[in-house]
Formats: C-alpha cells, structure tokens, sequence
C-alpha cells in the first residue's frame, strides 16, 4: 500500500509552497512492491535509499533530517525511476533516436584540427605573448623576402620557423604575486632576473656528467670562418659565447645578460693584449661588445662573412647599450643610457657644498663612517 503523509495533530501547517513541493514528490511509491534487499539498504541508509519514504518518516513526526537535501534527492530519485521506466518501455525507439543523434554528431568531425604545439593551447590568439613568440619568424621572413630582391646577397645561419616548445626558445613568463600587482616594477624585475640566473645556473648530474640548460637549449649557429691564424680560436670563442635564445622582458635591459653567461666566464689570457677592445680579465654579455671586437679583429685578419653576419644581426653594442635597471649597480656599464656616475656627483657636491660658509655646509660627524660609506658607493674616492 502507499503510505501518505500524515501529519501529528498539534503541528505546525505547512505554506503553500511546500504543500505544492511535498505533494509532487511525497507518495509516488508503494511500500509493499520493494525487495527484501531495499528494505534493509533502507535500514542502514534511509535518506540516499528512498528519500521520498523519509520525507513521508519526518511528517508522521518519526523522524528527523534536512528537508531541503531530502527534496532535491526525492526530485533526482524520481525523475531516473522515470527515465529508467521510459527506456526499458520503449527500448528500440531510444536506441534508434540515440544512434541518430550520434550520427548527427560525426558531421563535425570534418571541422575538427589537430593541434601538435602544446603551446598554442595555453597562449591566446592575438595576445601580446603570442605577438612576441611569433615576432621572430615574422622579422626571418621579411629577411628572406629582401634577400630574394637583393642580388648576390648572402646568406646568413638559419633560424628556426617554429615558435614555443617547437622551436626551443626559452619563454619566462612572470605573473603578480597578488591581484594588482605590478610586474613592471624595479624590485619585480629584478627578481625576474635572479630567477632567470638561476635556472641558467642550475646543475644536473646525469651519465657522469654536469648538464645545464646551456647544454640543451637552442642557440643559433655560428658563422663559418675563411682559414687563416685566428679561425679556430674564433669558431671555439663563438660556440661558447653564443648564449641561449630567451623571450624575457628583462633582455630590453643590461641586465638580462646576466643569465646569458657564459658560466664560468672566459678568460682570454694573452687574447686581451692585443686586442684592446675585449673587456680585461673574465669576458661575459655584461662586459662584452662584440661589434667593436670584429671591427678590431677584422682589421687585423680577415674574417669572411662574420662582419656582414653581425651587421644583418643589428647586434651593436649588444647588452652594454641598453639601460640598467638599477642605475646604481656597481657593474652597470658606463655605456648605458641611465648611467649614473658617482664619481661626476660626488665632484659636483663637493663644489656645492664649499661654495657655502661654513654654517651652511653639510657635515659628516663621524668622520669613520662618513669615509666607510664614501669609499662604498663611491669607489674613486678611495684613490683621493
């Protein structure tokens, strides 16, 4: 028999929103029709077993649950009892009506594109990254076009035409650590470029030997030299000074040569003595500018195609002719455009601060740290 809901006298009546709710969902099933093996789910676990029999327990006053939960499952229970009856009434007609919708289905097949560079996966169409990642093969490209104009041109090392994991250049990517946060800043570039510093330097013992990203990244190849006296020492040179490719905004700047190395530095030895323009001691992209070095060196043997390859490049001054992030770093090469001279200022306070009396000049009252903080930050007064 169906059992309905009852209701203890004395109780509370219910509005008319949850008569219409209880009368669509409360009795729609027959005790009496149920297996042995529901009603013992049904003793262990009432309200996911039949939660319209345990709407009916709470109204007779039995019970005792959460309404709202035991509605939405009654709601569910019913509805797949429902389908479930439809499907097992009309099994041939649901089976012909699915089949035709999955053929239907198939129609979109023809559309459907393969995807083989992970990296467009992530990167948005028409973004300022997907911009920058294809900025190479577009700039390769118009080289291309050109030298098909220009007659007898030469040709320089090829670059690759894929972008992203394809092509092997390195992509950092720096996000705000908060929402809001500016990324653009001295203190955020900063950590960019200590990061980068540090996957540059990072060691991996493998087959009894150290690999680093170096060892596996792309570089591009080096121009071929004609024979002469300095052709292998220049080919051995350029293999290890070409750095890794990296799309980094922090390579707009002298400091991204900081991870570009090479680790360790070189040291040239004897190499220095007659080719001035080369820096003293350890050669690194801080120090280096390679396009006065082939002028130097190209003046003195002659080096084939290398000229022309470094022109086409636009290389130049490299790294020491862009602008430092912190001005005030020691290393900050005296070349780049928001150099700072310490020397220059502490002259000019110097000359500003004597051309006051005496009640006006700044002064230093201990004298100790007034010259440990001078000689710190401004190394060419040490030799006064």
């Amino acid at each position: 028999m169906k059992v309905h809901s009852e209701r203890p006298p004395g109780s509370d009546e219910p509005g008319v929103i949850r008569r219409f709710v209880e009368s669509r969902l409360i009795g729609n099933f027959d005790s009496e029709t149920f297996s042995e093996a529901w009603k013992k789910k049904f003793s262990h676990a009432p309200t996911w077993c039949d939660a319209d029999m345990s709407l009916q327990q709470i109204n007779r006053g039995k019970a005792r649950g959460n309404r709202i939960a035991l509605y939405a499952r009654a709601f569910f229970q019913l509805w797949l009892y429902r389908i479930g009856c439809f499907v097992q009434t009309y099994a041939w007609s649901t089976i012909l009506i699915s089949m035709v919708l999955y053929t239907l289905c198939l129609g979109g097949l023809k559309n459907v594109v393969i995807e083989t560079d992970l990296v467009k996966l992530w990167v948005s169409e028409g973004g300022r990254l997907n911009e920058e990642m294809n900025y190479l093969a577009s700039v390769r490209n118009t080289a291309q076009r050109v030298k098909r104009e220009a007659a007898g041109a030469r040709r320089g090392p090829e670059l690759p035409k894929e972008n992203g994991l394809g092509g092997g250049f390195q992509v950092v990517i720096q996000t705000p650590s908060y929402e809001g946060e500016n990324v653009l800043t001295k203190e955020a570039l900063q950590r960019h470029t200590k990061l980068m510093q540090e996957i540059a330097n990072y060691e991996v013992d493998m087959f009894n030997e150290k690999w680093t990203l170096s060892d596996i990244c792309f570089k591009p190849p080096g121009p071929s030299f004609n024979s002469g006296p300095l052709a292998g020492i220049m080919s051995k040179l350029l293999d290890k000074i070409i750095p890794c490719i990296w799309i980094t905004p922090v390579d707009c700047y002298w400091d991204g040569a900081k991870a570009l190395g090479p680790n360790p530095p070189l040291n040239l030895g004897y190499v220095t003595s007659f080719i001035s323009s080369l820096p003293q001691g350890n050669v690194t992209w801080k120090n280096l500018n390679p396009t006065s070095v082939i002028k130097e060196v190209g003046q003195l043997f002659d080096l084939g195609p290398i000229g022309n390859f470094f022109e086409r490049a636009g290389i130049d001054g490299a790294y020491l002719d862009r602008p430092c992030i912190d001005p005030l770093e020691e290393e900050c090469p005296k070349s780049a455009p928001n150099y700072f001279d310490k020397c220059a200022s502490l002259k000019k306070f110097n000359e500003w601060n004597l051309a006051k009396s005496l009640e006006e000049q700044v002064r230093i009252y201990s004298k100790l740290l007034f010259r440990s903080i001078l000689f710190k930050t401004f190394p060419c007064a040490s030799s006064r």
